[in-house]
């Protein structure tokens, strides 16, 4: 993904971020959709991931900085440093 480096200590909500993105669908033009509530709640179940309230609203905003930088590399803006999140 490009980007800003991953934070220090983001690791175990990064890698549900990576599974609820691949699963993620996309527009007709290749604009990511938003991951929603309702997926975010399947995941947590079906995982029984401990995550906390705080950490689901961090998960939607870094979808958010997510398909706004995939937005802007679409349209040939520079996103970030162009670093790979998926180290």
């Amino acid at each position: 993904m490009i980007g800003p480096p991953r934070p220090d200590g983001i690791a175990p909500l990064w890698d549900i971020f990576r599974d609820l993105s691949a699963a993620r669908g996309w527009s007709d033009w290749g604009a990511p959709q938003a991951i929603q509530w309702t997926e975010l709640d399947a995941y947590v179940r079906l995982t029984r991931a401990a995550v906390t309230v705080a950490e689901l609203h961090l998960l939607r905003r870094l979808d958010g900085e997510y398909r706004a930088v995939t937005a802007d590399a679409a349209n040939g803006q520079d996103g970030g440093d162009n670093e790979n999140w998926d180290d």
